[in-house]
């Protein structure tokens, strides 16, 4: 284990090994653990997390970095699939999200054995696409793509124009809806 000097905006950063269930034959049957090590974990500031939900506690890197979670899980197990899956929770502790990496399913949950997999859709990372828009409503500089919006699962409802931010929760609220049987509680993403 090797720790890391405090700089700015990083805290701390660890080095360690991390150990990951795998599966078996069945994907409802947990097989041995699988370690990486040298894998880096790290910490920022606290007032990183200032304007987000109450129930936030850290951060986590998902984007291209080499020090980002999918990166490093694909370095480690480059036979697996450079992705990973995000199911958002509802901003509670007693029913958080659920990450998946390096993996394009299945994902099965229990009871019922329920195969997420089947009803995500896929959507790449891109670095700062440009994209042909209506200019009255979304300005993006045609040159280098900045201005306009930024779709964040950091700060969602701070990012997004509201006419764009309600057209992504009317969709999310119809297919989730309609694949899960899920209910409205007030659109508090």
């Amino acid at each position: 284990m090797h720790l890391f000097a405090k700089s700015d905006p990083i805290i701390a950063a660890l080095i360690d090994t991390f150990a990951l269930p795998t599966l078996l034959d069945s994907p409802t049957q947990v097989g041995p653990l699988a370690f990486i090590d040298n894998f880096i974990f790290s910490s920022a500031r606290t007032d990183f997390l200032k304007g987000l939900a109450k129930c936030v506690s850290g951060l986590a890197a998902l984007g291209r970095s080499k020090i980002s979670i999918p990166v490093q899980f694909h370095e480690a197990f480059s036979s697996s699939p450079h992705c990973f899956s995000l199911c958002l929770s509802a901003g509670s502790k007693s029913k958080p999200g659920v990450a998946f990496f390096g993996s394009k399913g299945p994902y099965i949950f229990l009871p019922g054995s329920i195969d997420l997999s089947k009803s995500l859709l896929y959507t790449p990372l891109l670095l700062n696409p440009v994209v042909a828009l209506n200019q009255a409503l979304l300005a993006i500089d045609g040159e280098n793509g900045s201005g306009g919006t930024k779709i964040s699962t950091v700060v969602p409802y701070i990012k997004l124009e509201t006419s764009i931010y309600e057209a992504f929760i009317g969709a999310f609220l119809k297919e989730a809806s309609s694949a899960f049987h899920l209910y409205c509680y007030d659109k508090a993403f």
